[in-house]
């Protein structure tokens, strides 16, 4: 049961890290956290 929950658990997190990843792939040419932050929010916001 353990086992199987830490697969799920995994599967949803990689999921989740992969559609951020797409939401946010016009973000990644930014050098500065905070241009890259409002950029994030802005491609959230979208979505």
């Amino acid at each position: 049961m353990t086992s199987s929950l830490a697969i799920v658990v995994s599967i949803t997190v990689v999921i989740s890290a992969v559609w951020f990843a797409h939401t946010t792939q016009s973000c990644y040419q930014f050098h500065r956290i905070h241009q890259w932050e409002q950029c994030v929010h802005q491609q959230l916001d979208r979505s």
